[in-house]
This record gives C-alpha cells, structure tokens and sequence, in this order.
C-alpha cells in the first residue's frame, strides 16, 4: 500500500473516500423516517426566527438551532437536510484533525476509534448539536495549539471566538472552558502578557455576557408571558419584560432539574460506559479512550515532569473540572468530550511513533485493513429510532383527514405527525383537555 506513504494528494484523496463512503452507507443507504424524541422536541420547540434563542431544556444547542431555522426558513421542512448539519460538522472536524496530524496511522486510529463506537458513529447523522459542539471544541485546540507554538495573536483571538461559540451553544461547554481558560490565564500570567486580558474580554466575556442576556430574557419571556408572545406585546411592555423576564430565565437556562438531578460517582459512570444508557449501547470505546489519556497523562506527571506542557495542564484540569461539577452526564455528552480528550491523545501518539520508524512494523496498513472491515460492516443502529415504523404508518394514514386522525392516533403520535409532516394539517392546542388538536387546512 504504497499511497499510505505517498505525499500530500493521496492523503486528501484517502480522506475524501473515507467520507464518501460514510455519506452512502448514512445518507443512501438508510431512510430517514424514524427520528429520535430529542429531535422532535428540538424541531417542535426551536427551529423558528422567533424561538431559537429559547433555552428553556437542553435540548436546545443555539448554534444547531441557529443552522436548523436558516435551513427550515430557505427549504422547509426536511429531516434529512436538518441531519445533515451533524454531517458537514463531522467533516469539519475530520479536517481539522487532518490540518493537525498529517499521519496515516494517527488519521486511521481515529476513524476506527469513530467507527467501533455507535455513539460517535450514530450521532453524525442525528439532528443533534454534538458534533457541531466536537468540531468547536477540536478546532479551539487546535488554535490554542497554533498560539502556543508560534506564539501568533490572531490564534488567541480565533480561540476566544471559537470558546464564544462553545459558550453560547450549550451548558455543558464548561467542561472543555474551565480547563482552556486557566491554562490560557494561567501562561498569560507566567509570561506576564497581562495586556492580553483585555483581548479576552473584548474576544469573549463582552459578546458571551450580551448574547446570554438576550438568551436569558428571551427564554424568560417564553416562561413569564406565554400568553403574550408577539412582537407588539414586548415593544409596548419592554422594561416589565426584561425585569420580569430576567430570574426565571436565569433559573430555566443555569437551574434545570434534568441537570441537577445528574448525581456522580464513579460506579454510575462505569456502569453507563459497560451497560449503556437507553436506547445506547455499552461505551467500551469511549472508556478505552478516557482511561488511555489517564494513564498517558499520569505517566508524565510520574515519569516526564519536565516534558509537561500546556496541553497536559488543560486535560489534567478537566479532570479536576469534570470531579468537581460532580454530574453524571448523559451518554451523548462524551461525543464532545471523547474529541477533546482524542485531540491530546492523537498528539501524545503522534510524538512517540516519530521517534521510531514505525513502517516496519507495517501499521498503516494493519489499520487500513482494520478500517475497512469497519467499514464494510458498520450501518446506522436502528436503536436510534425511538419513532417505530408502525407510528410512521398509522400516521401517513391520516395525511389527508386531519381531524379524523384526532379519533385514532395517540397524543404522542399526533405530536410525531405535526412535527414531522408540518404541510399537511393544522392545530391548536386545547387547554382544557390538554391535547394537541390536528385541524384541516
């Protein structure tokens, strides 16, 4: 296999047929008919001009919806299109992995890391913020990374825009902010370049604090005067919706009890990764993944002390950071985390095999084999389908008969049926009987 140690073209070449074949066994391959519940719940709620700055569950992730209401505004509504999103933001971070590590070896590690674990494969293609949060996350990084060895500003600033953009999109970003932004502060300090402080607010803090307000009263709005939510409402009440709207905002958005109720320990943990987590399956991958970056990360601080560098400092902080937040996160939140954790991990790799002449070991194309048997073998996992193809069709029975469809379908499939199919009939919710009610157009 001389072209996995050819130049430059080949490798972009092997990169592209990688996602190529990807894109067919997702996008051809495969009907997008049965959504997740998390997904109906994200189209449902926000993917309207008027809404999608809402943050009043987590399922909201404002830059997926942000993408989600352009997309649903120009072309309507097309689940596959919405899907899509996870999709360019996976390629994004695939190429910002190949900008980083211009190995065969390192690049094929990571597809097969992907592939053998469905949580990171499935997600792709799910209208879900996950892989647009991994693909901010890495590129962060990957900046951070840039300003660290050449020492450039415009990498700082394209980092605190990138760390903008983590902040903004979604509550759990913290876990990947705590640990970047003390080791920034902390290096800024030892090299005593405290006039880039000010970088930080201007680039960071100033456009997060402005945004979270609008977000905060905007969700606060929804909350406090959900009888009134219209433009002419708000302009002839705004000062009494902002104060109004301002601490149940603060409280939807930083105090929710599906977060709060997310206990740690390290039992509950392993026990996600071993037995899985709803409809996902065992995370042996993920776990092989956190406790190889451990071990890589403990064996330095034991052994290489003076090698320590500040990507050591920004995992081994997140660590502490991830201890001290003392949560059990939901499964789907290790995508993101798996990347950042991969992204020192590929580093750490990378700098070892350099130091020996791996060819004769023949890994490339150990691993290329390996990968293509993923490949091969690999499909969508159908218990990603929490919508069953029976829902689907007893409701494309009633496409056509709207109200007669209120007498035979349940409230969850009416739900399904006014999300998934919007063209095809009205409603309005009944207050009373506290049901969706579908209407003819």
């Amino acid at each position: 296999m001389f072209f996995l140690r050819s130049n430059n073209f080949f490798f972009n070449i092997y990169i592209l047929l990688f996602i190529v074949l990807i894109f067919i066994k997702i996008f051809i391959f495969y009907d997008h008919l049965y959504p997740l519940h998390d997904e109906i719940i994200s189209i449902d709620r926000y993917l309207e001009p008027k809404n999608f700055l809402r943050r009043d569950s987590t399922n909201n992730q404002m830059v997926l919806s942000f993408f989600g209401m352009i997309i649903n505004t120009i072309f309507g509504f097309n689940l596959v299109l919405l899907r899509i999103i996870s999709f360019f933001a996976f390629i994004g971070l695939v190429f910002v992995f190949k900008k980083n590590f211009r190995n065969f070896f390192i690049l094929n590690f990571l597809f097969i890391i992907i592939l053998s674990s469905d949580l990171l494969f499935n997600y792709i293609y799910l209208y879900r913020g996950y892989y647009i949060s991994s693909f901010i996350v890495v590129l962060n990084l990957f900046f951070l990374k840039e300003y660290f060895n050449k020492q450039k500003l415009k990498y700082l600033k394209y980092s605190l825009v990138s760390s903008t953009l983590l902040c903004i999109n979604s509550i759990y970003s913290i876990y990947f902010l705590v640990p970047i932004f003390f080791t920034l502060l902390t290096f800024l300090i030892i090299n005593k370049k405290l006039e880039f402080i000010k970088i930080i607010f201007n680039y960071f803090f100033a456009p997060c604090v402005l945004i979270y307000s609008l977000i905060i009263i905007v969700t606060g709005f929804a909350q406090t005067f959900s009888g009134n939510l219209n433009l002419s409402f708000l302009m002839n009440n705004f000062f009494e919706v902002l104060v109004k709207s301002f601490v149940p905002g603060v409280k939807l958005i930083f105090f929710q009890s599906a977060v709060l109720d997310l206990k740690f320990s390290l039992d509950a943990v392993w026990e996600k990764m071993i037995k899985g987590e709803g409809s996902t399956s065992h995370q042996i991958t993920i776990l092989f993944v956190i406790s190889l970056t451990i071990l890589i990360l403990l064996s330095k601080i034991l052994f290489y002390r003076n090698k320590l560098n500040y990507s050591d400092l920004i995992v081994g902080i997140f660590f502490l950071t991830f201890l001290l937040i003392n949560k059990n996160p939901w499964l789907r939140i290790y995508v993101p985390i798996t990347y950042f954790l991969l992204f020192y991990l590929l580093n750490e790799i990378q700098s070892q095999i350099s130091k020996v002449n791996y060819n004769k070991f023949k890994i490339n194309e150990i691993s290329t084999i390996i990968l293509i048997f993923f490949i091969i073998f690999i499909s969508p996992n159908k218990d990603y389908e929490e919508t069953t193809k029976s829902q689907i069709i007893n409701i494309e029975q009633y496409k056509n008969n709207c109200e007669v469809a209120n007498n035979y379908l349940s409230q969850l499939e009416i739900w399904i049926f006014i999300n998934i199919y919007p063209n095809y009939c009205e409603y309005k919710y009944d207050p009373n009987s506290r049901k969706n009610i579908l209407l003819d157009k």
